[in-house]
């Protein structure tokens, strides 16, 4: 079976939405969240408009901070991205 894949700003949009949503649900702040997973404030605030896409690595250095494993950020991911999908048709 072969899955289309989706536009890039509805990946990118369904990031921004796993990486508020975490966030939130962890209670960290933004500035917080980026002192702990080392990354530049700035960015981490671009990241979460959707100007900028997290890569591997820093996905990876947040996810301890988020208090979830890989594997629940991938669930979020597939929830905000279902959701995404969903407010499009």
């Amino acid at each position: 079976m072969q899955h289309e894949v989706p536009e890039e700003w509805v990946i990118r949009r369904a990031l921004t939405l796993t990486l508020q949503n975490l966030r939130r649900k962890a209670g960290i702040a933004q500035e917080t969240l980026a002192l702990e997973a080392g990354i530049n404030r700035g960015y981490l605030g671009e990241m979460e408009r959707g100007h900028h896409s997290p890569t591997l690595l820093m996905i990876c250095r947040m996810i301890p901070h988020l208090h979830v494993t890989f594997t629940g950020f991938a669930r979020e991911f597939e929830r905000c991205l279902q959701h995404v999908h969903e407010k499009e048709r």
